[in-house]
């Protein structure tokens, strides 16, 4: 039990007397009756304090206990990216009716997680602070300007913002360069 929620019912207990406390159903084993008087039960406080950081995680894969408890505390990542990957500007409503869509769907936001978890792994072993979502902003950055002069096309790309450099090194890529020829 965090210690601020117990030492706020200290002070509660104190300044307000009995009468004036509100107990919410799960701090009723906190707090016990002495004669007419409202008191903290040190041992159960005591007890509780035996769990404060611990959590049980049950599992029905075969994945060892150090395997396990990493992926599931990731798992916000994954409950998180639904609503990110449906709010970017360039991505209009989606709406699925068949199996064979949902599970399509389903493939190419797994996909993208992939992809992101892989591109954020390989910019850590590159020592690279920036995060994901900073990277990602500095890539977009970067455009392409179609260039014409004398009869033939050119493509120029913009300067790389920031850390788009990093991304294309973790990738393994070289950037583009910044005008190619176009037959």
């Amino acid at each position: 039990m965090p210690s601020e929620i117990i030492e706020r019912a200290r002070q509660d207990l104190k300044r307000q007397g009995p009468q004036a406390f509100v107990m919410p159903r799960g701090l009723r084993r906190f707090v016990k009756l002495v004669g007419a008087e409202l008191v903290l039960n040190e041992a159960a406080v005591q007890e509780e304090a035996r769990y404060d950081g611990g959590w049980v995680l049950r599992t029905n894969t075969d994945l060892s206990t150090t395997d396990a408890a990493p992926a599931y505390k990731g798992l916000w990542q994954v409950e998180s990216a639904f609503p990110e990957l449906k709010s970017g500007p360039e991505v209009r409503p989606l709406f699925v009716r068949t199996q064979d869509h949902v599970r399509g769907h389903l493939v190419v936001c797994f996909l993208a997680l992939v992809l992101e978890a892989t591109l954020s792994r390989l910019l850590k072993g590159q020592k690279c602070t920036a995060s994901y979502r900073q990277v990602m902003s500095h890539l977009e950055q970067m455009w392409a300007v179609r260039l014409e002069a004398r009869g033939k096309a050119w493509p120029y790309r913009t300067e790389l913002a920031g850390h788009a450099r990093a991304a294309f090194g973790a990738a393994g890529l070289r950037p583009p360069p910044h005008v190619q020829h176009l037959a």
